[in-house]
């Protein structure tokens, strides 16, 4: 465990992980360089956190570059300030047509540089222009 985690950070880790490696993706965990990844939420963030929480603590080769969310009001916002990873707001509503919503968050991924995306209890569901852009780079 790194000591130089701030108090804030220390409050947020879960010491006990809850995620299980299958055979055929125990070799996921090794990367490098580290696996850039982009987080869509829209809750509570207790996926994220453990996305967090591999990667603290070096369980996982992967780099959170941005998380992004539909929800203003959303846990997963704090933990991303907790842990100082960028973050963006993007809400359907703001938007008059499903393709235009999903180009802003491909733009903010491609922004990031994410070579993957994982669906962390993200709430919508994605077209077929979401999924050919990132095909075969997405986890939900």
């Amino acid at each position: 465990m790194d000591l130089n985690l701030s108090l804030d950070k220390m409050k947020i880790l879960d010491t006990t992980f809850n995620y299980i490696i299958s055979p055929e993706i125990s070799e996921f965990k090794k990367f490098s360089p580290k696996l850039r990844i982009g987080v869509l939420a829209s809750g509570n963030g207790t996926n994220f956190q453990e996305l967090i929480n591999l990667s603290e603590y070096g369980e996982f080769d992967i780099e959170i570059k941005v998380l992004i969310t539909n929800n203003e009001n959303a846990v997963c916002i704090k933990r991303a300030k907790n842990f100082e990873i960028p973050f963006k707001i993007i809400k359907s509503k703001d938007f008059s047509q499903r393709e235009l919503f999903e180009l802003e968050i491909i733009n903010t991924l491609i922004h990031y540089d994410v070579e993957l995306v994982v669906m962390a209890g993200w709430m919508k569901i994605v077209t077929p222009l979401f999924i050919n852009k990132f095909k075969n780079k997405i986890i939900n």
